[in-house]
């Protein structure tokens, strides 16, 4: 058959029609069995042999034919080996699709029309398998050896459509050209539709069993075509530099790391590489230079012409390459290849001279065979005598033999088919394609009216869109949707005609059907709904947004009358969904402003836009549900940017996107929490931006349109443990702290409160949100904050009447029968969850917020509510909450005044509180609410101490912390509270307990010694004014005397502090000596002796330190010398040292008496001598300097008189010594004896014998001393 169809009648002879129906005939009969053709067929090696070696030279002598009918044939047999066989016709499919449809298709100006038709044809009925195209690619444009078939066919399909360039002539008539170009835009939508269908099967019906293309290393099959395709791009660059510049060529494609840099790897190169032009090449191999001429030896050694006829070696050797035209480029490479062929065939001539001479006359046969200008033709005769004078050994026949065969053989290289299964193949396609396929369908749209034009365009743009979008491929994407979009003309609404409006349609078709895969480009779509929102209302003639927004507020506190003036509208406004409650204008940068061509709009315009109407563009939003995760939360994103575009306007603001975020978010409601939450993080931002909003009234339209958004989501059951709730709510928390409006914050407070006495049963994360609003709420106007405060009051009696209450409660006490019945409480015991303190902790915080307020009324009752709140509820309470409600809700309510007031920090901020006139308002906060707060934080802990009995050491480092503050009033706060916390708690306390006491109370009373230190360094004496600058700045904020006048120096000022401080400390540690002593004889019973040990050992600290001061006569004489300053006794610090000593001596006698038989009382005892003893030394130092000193004095010291302020010393210190005698005499037999060598010396001195016995004092001593 295929014999059959090559036929052809002689040049000369007339046509025979017999001959031509038998053509016709076995050509049909081919197409029928090769479109019949099953598996067997398909796969057999033996059929596909018969088809290389008969049909394929059938098809090369009819695909040029001039009869339609055989052209047609030949088409339809190639496309069906196309379709069926080009797995196994890999090779001669990559030959004949350039010749058959290629030269057809790219022939623009000069077409066959009937030849071009049926190409067009044939290529829409290919593009049906959706397989075919992709598979072409992937074997012949991802190919280095191939044609990019798939390219050229676009570009030809592209030049097609576009019609001959301007100012060509051409042979076709205009009817034939708008066919033609209908044909090619059709071929290229089928194209893009067939690579949809492709990835729509990939992408959803994956094939398990197809066979997949794999590396050798491993790499994946996209990644390896992305490498192929690549290189292949770079490689096609450098051939194409080569067929223009070889030499530049050769250079790019070095660097490119494409050829190798020596002679050997370029000489290859020339040699296999495809593309090269031949004259190009025979050009750089003729070439002179170093490298080319070593290339040339290279590509002339690379052949191999052992065993071949002369003849032959030549035809081989100038198939790679065409010669040059200069004749010293010739000699250079015909030299070369007589030596190479006689090197290979040492035997054929006698030397190389003998086979050059015959290479070049048989070059010389060669062109003047073939050369049209000879015309006299060379004889047999003629080249024989040419070659006489050589002595070569031929004969005639071998001349004939050269002669019949100068035609080239057709070379073919097996090569591996590999059938396309990853998707991404698609986006190498569509780099490929998008760019023609773009301008195919943007050129006619915009100048055609044509309705199958017009539909045929848009029809591409779908599909276009539907594949870049699946793909993520972004920039192609864009560049689709913005041309479409552009060609809806409602940026310009007086241009929209009939084609505009179908525009529109396809950009909702395309919403509908690709909107999991938009992304950004939703943006685009939602601008063209807004625009069609604003020019539909126009249409109706309703007034526009701005008209409801008119009422800008330049100054916010202007805003009752806005308040009373914009609300209700909107209040109206709002719930209406129905198109005329939306009102816009846009231009054609944005969605807001005047639109262009509005004024213009006429009826024909307004019956164009009814022919959509506000249905179709609504579902656009009501179908948002249906989209995937990833895609609504595209479309949320991309509707808020809108918004935001519409609202931005200063002239004419928009609500239409705004209104229609509510009800997406509605629609959207129902989906699973993960996605939702997403979506709501989108949104959250957008509703604090625009309840941010310097226009008041659409910042009061955004918190309304919240509101409606929180109400119906709180109808939804949140589970425990879940933190969604206060997610939600988070967006009217920001606004309340960021807006400087009244009203929205006004707004937020009446929203939220209604909310809670809606829903109060459904809410439970969102508490926390609730009450930082309120607790915000509070710190504005007294009587919002009032409000406030007692909402959250309100509050947390609901809150703990719900379930987490009841749940916690269930931990923290045994459970009652009555909660055990019920089998979900069970259940429901929280070992301590996070969800607890998140309720509680916001609340509690912001209250603990509020006790700082400079209002006294917003601060007595937001100190009640917080008291109040966790006294009535504390039981609800487990111990990681409690420590939390400490450590961040109550102690940092202190901490203004811990930090505040201390002259040792040295820090700024701290040191001008109390003088700063502004800061009139700390005393009253000092003696009223830091008073009452830390003796409420006592009482709070002394009631649940069960529970919170861990804490005590973090309440006594609070409580120790104010009596260490060198601030008279804070340090009798500190001393009172923890005199009430001992006389409340201490009764419970365990021995460890009262460990963390005795330790906190050595604390204070190490911290407080009184320092005379700058006193006695005279610094004040210097000029410090300089030198001490820096320090009187720190000190200056500690209390003054009020004498202080406002022109002291510097120097004046330390002093001043010096004392001050020193006097404070002084009566701090008289008011800890007397609380101690009130806690030890309550409590005396409870404490171990090694606690009190410890007790002891700071009061002993206490009296030593003060003995020192008092001792110091130097120090005495300058405190006498500043009297007036000073105000203080003298010694300064007595009642201080006798009240200390006579604690301790009470403390030691207690442990010895109290002491069990078992205990062993030598440490005590040893004590308590040591004291007696330094006891009686202080005494007689006093009264007798020199009697201690170690000087012997004469009898004659009865002579010195005593002075009156010494007689006081001595008269304030007897009692001290009457107690220690007391002591002493009152130790048993043998301790006395054994500690009889140290008391004697001290109770036989005069000084303490004189005292003893004078009559005037023996009143005081008793009887049995």
């Amino acid at each position: 058959m295929c014999k059959l169809s090559m036929k052809t009648p002689p040049k000369d002879a007339p046509s025979d029609p017999i001959v031509m129906r038998g053509k016709i005939l076995a050509l049909e009969l081919l197409k029928i069995l090769l479109e019949n053709a099953g598996a067997v067929f398909r796969t057999s090696e033996r059929f596909l042999g018969a088809i290389k070696q008969y049909l394929c030279l059938s098809l090369l002598k009819n695909c040029a034919s001039a009869h339609m009918i055989v052209f047609q044939l030949s088409c339809s047999i190639f496309i069906s080996l196309v379709s069926r066989f080009r797995p196994g016709l890999k090779a001669e499919i990559g030959v004949f699709f350039p010749m058959i449809i290629l030269r057809v298709l790219e022939n623009i100006a000069q077409p066959n029309y009937q030849a071009k038709m049926i190409v067009l044809r044939f290529l829409e009925k290919l593009c049906a398998d959706s397989q075919i195209l992709v598979d072409i690619f992937i074997n012949y444009d991802c190919d280095v050896h191939s044609s990019n078939i798939f390219e050229r066919m676009v570009n030809g399909l592209l030049k097609t459509a576009q019609g001959p360039p301007a100012g060509v002539t051409t042979t076709l008539v205009p009817p034939q050209d708008t066919t033609m170009k209908s044909e090619a835009m059709k071929c290229l939508v089928a194209i893009l539709r067939s690579m949809g269908d492709w990835m729509n099967m990939q992408l959803r019906i994956p094939d398990p069993d197809s066979p997949k293309l794999k590396m050798s290393n491993g790499v994946s099959e996209a990644a390896s075509l992305e490498q192929r395709r690549a290189y292949k791009m770079e490689l096609q660059e450098g051939i194409s530099l080569f067929n223009r510049k070889p030499r530049k060529g050769i250079e790019f494609l070095i660097n490119a790391n494409k050829v190798g840099e020596s002679p050997e790897e370029i000489a290859a190169f020339l040699k296999s590489a495809s593309g090269l032009n031949k004259t190009m090449i025979g050009d750089y191999l003729g070439e002179r230079e170093d490298l080319s001429l070593k290339v040339m030896h290279a590509y002339v050694d690379s052949f191999d012409f052992q065993v071949m006829e002369f003849d032959e070696a030549i035809r081989a050797f100038l198939q790679g390459f065409r010669l040059p035209g200069e004749a010293q480029k010739i000699d250079r490479i015909m030299e070369k290849f007589a030596e190479r062929y006689c090197k290979c065939n040492p035997k054929a001539f006698s030397s190389a001279d003998t086979a050059y001479v015959l290479a070049y006359s048989v070059i010389m046969l060669n062109t003047d065979a073939h050369n049209p200008m000879v015309k006299n033709k060379m004889s047999p005769e003629d080249f024989i005598r040419n070659n006489r004078e050589s002595p070569m050994e031929t004969s005639d026949d071998l001349i004939k033999h050269m002669q019949e065969q100068f035609k080239e053989k057709a070379r073919m290289s097996e090569s591996v088919f590999y059938p396309a299964t990853d998707v991404v193949i698609l986006k190498f396609m569509v780099e490929v394609c998008w760019a023609p396929m773009l301008a195919a369908f943007s050129v006619p749209l915009d100048q055609s009216d044509d309705e199958i034009v017009i539909s045929q365009c848009l029809e591409g743009f779908r599909c276009a869109i539907h594949v870049t979008a699946a793909m993520s491929m972004k920039t192609q994407r864009d560049a689709f949707i913005t041309s479409l979009a552009k060609f809806t003309s409602l940026h310009s609404a007086a241009d929209i005609k009939p084609k505009n409006i179908e525009a529109i349609k396809a950009i909702l078709l395309i919403a509908d059907e690709d909107g999991n895969y938009l992304q950004e480009a939703w943006e685009h779509i939602l601008t063209c709904v807004s625009r069609f929102e604003n020019l539909h209302l126009v249409g109706e003639g309703a007034p526009p947004d701005a008209t409801f927004f008119a009422l800008q507020q330049p100054d916010l506190d202007k805003s009752k009358q806005a308040k009373s003036s914009i609300l209700p509208v909107l209040k109206k406004k709002s719930p209406n969904a129905g198109p005329a409650s939306k009102r816009g204008s846009y231009d054609s940068a944005g969605v807001g402003g005047k639109a262009s061509g509005v004024d213009q709009m006429n009826n024909v315009v307004t019956s164009l836009l009814e022919q959509v109407g506000m249905a179709e563009m609504n579902r656009v939003f009501a179908r948002s549900q249906k989209l995937n995760s990833e895609g609504i939360i595209d479309f949320v994103k991309a509707l808020c940017k809108v918004s935001m575009e519409e609202l931005r306007s200063a002239s004419d603001p928009r609500v239409f996107s705004l209104t229609k975020i509510v009800e997406i978010a509605h629609y959207n409601m129902n989906r699973i929490r993960l996605v939702w939450s997403s979506i709501w993080h989108v949104l959250s931002e957008f509703f604090v931006t625009i309840g941010c909003s310097e226009n008041l009234s659409i910042a009061i339209f955004a918190m309304d349109s919240l509101r409606q958004l929180a109400m119906k989501f709180l109808e939804r059951e949140e589970l425990a443990n879940y933190n969604f709730q206060n997610e939600f709510m988070k967006p009217f928390v920001v606004v309340m702290r960021k807006s400087r409006a009244v009203e929205i914050r006004e707004l937020i407070i009446r929203c939220v409160s209604q909310m809670i006495l809606a829903r109060v049963s459904h809410v439970k994360s969102g508490w926390k949100s609730m009450f930082m609003v309120f607790a915000t709420a509070s710190r504005f106007n007294k009587d919002i904050s009032l409000n406030a405060i007692g909402f959250l009051r309100f509050c947390a009696a609901k809150l703990a009447e719900g379930d987490i209450g009841s749940s916690s409660r269930l931990k923290d006490n045994p459970p009652s029968p009555r909660l055990i019945k019920d089998g979900k409480q069970e259940s429901a015991v929280l070992a301590d969850k996070d969800d607890h303190i998140h309720f509680w902790f916001p609340l509690l915080a912001g209250l603990s917020e509020l006790t700082f307020d400079l209002r006294p009324e917003i601060r007595k009752s937001a100190l009640q509510v917080l008291f109040d709140t966790l006294r009535n509820h504390g039981h609800l309470f487990s111990l990681p909450l409690w420590e939390k409600v400490f450590d961040s809700v109550l102690f940092p309510i202190f901490d203004y005044v811990r930090h505040a007031i201390d002259p040792s920090s040295g820090s700024p901020q701290g040191q001008n509180v109390e003088i700063d006139p502004a800061e009139l308002d700390q005393d009253a906060w000092l003696y009223e609410t830091c008073t009452l707060a830390l003796q409420l934080v006592v009482d709070l802990f002394v009631k649940f101490y069960d529970t919170v009995n861990p804490l005590l050491k973090k309440v006594l480092m609070l409580l120790t912390s104010f009596i260490k503050r060198p601030h008279q009033s804070l340090a009798g706060i500190g001393i009172a509270a923890f005199v009430r916390l001992m006389s409340s708690a201490g009764s419970v306390f365990v021995d460890d307990k009262w460990l963390e006491v005795v330790l906190s109370l050595k604390e204070a009373a190490t911290e407080t010694l009184p320092d005379f230190s700058y006193i006695a360094s005279e610094a004040y004496l210097e000029n410090g004014t300089i030198e001490n600058g820096s320090s009187s700045e720190k000190r200056e904020g500690e209390t003054q005397p009020s004498e202080d006048g406002t022109e002291e120096t510097s120097r004046s000022r330390n002093l001043y502090f010096a004392i001050g401080d020193a006097k404070c400390r002084a009566a701090v540690q008289l008011l800890l000596i007397q609380a101690v002593m009130e806690i030890y004889n309550v409590y005396r019973a409870q404490l171990s002796s090694q606690n009190t040990v410890i007790l002891f050992g700071a009061l002993h600290t206490v009296a030593t330190h003060a003995h020192k001061i008092n001792s110091d006569n130097d120090l005495r004489s300058k405190l006498q010398e500043l009297g007036s300053m000073t105000q203080m006794q003298d010694p300064p610090l007595l009642r201080l040292e006798n009240e200390s000593y006579q604690l301790c001596l009470t403390i030691l006698q207690n442990i010895f008496l109290d002491r069990s038989p078992d205990e062993g009382s030598v440490e005590v005892e040893s004590h308590l001598v040591a004291l007696c003893k330094e006891v009686l030394e202080v005494y007689l130092r006093t009264a007798n300097p020199a009697q201690l000193s170690g000087g012997a004095q004469p009898l004659g010291h009865w002579l010195i008189p005593v002075g009156s302020s010494k007689r006081r010393e001595l008269a304030a210190r007897a009692p001290l010594v009457v107690s220690t005698l007391q002591a002493i005499s009152g130790l048993g037999d043998s301790s006395f004896e054994k500690n009889l060598g140290q008391f004697f010396p001290l109770l036989a001195a005069p000084g303490l014998a004189r005292w003893c016995f004078n009559p005037a004092d023996t009143e005081r001593h008793p009887h049995d001393f």
